[in-house]
């Protein structure tokens, strides 16, 4: 469906529900539910592919199968990023590698 119209339909139908409900309910909450974030998750795993530098650190993080949710994975690329590994060493110099690795989604967004 072209994105015109589906802004339109959208308008159409949608709008004049909300409206009028400009005040919030005190039984809505603050927070929004957790798995409506999350879209839906195909996979509870992510495959990351990274790139470990020669002290340890992240330099890059390519998502090679995602779960099914971008916003989980994001929190996947961003949890990895800020871990430091152990490198192996080649004589005097540190060895960047590329690393494959699996993050398992958290229970709360299954």
């Amino acid at each position: 469906m072209p994105k015109f119209l589906r802004q339109w339909l959208y308008k159409l139908f949608l709008w004049p529900a909300f409206k009028d409900s400009t005040t919030m309910s005190p039984e809505t909450p603050l927070t929004p539910d957790i798995k409506a974030l999350t879209h839906r998750v195909k996979r509870p795993f992510v495959m990351l592919r990274v790139h470990v530098g020669e002290h340890g650190h992240v330099k890059a993080v390519t998502v090679r199968m995602s779960c099914g949710s971008p916003t989980v994975d994001q929190m996947a690329v961003k949890e990895v990023q800020g871990k430091t590994f152990p490198t192996p060493r080649v004589g005097h110099k540190a060895v960047a590698q590329w690393h494959n690795m699996r993050w398992e989604v958290p229970e709360a967004f299954k």
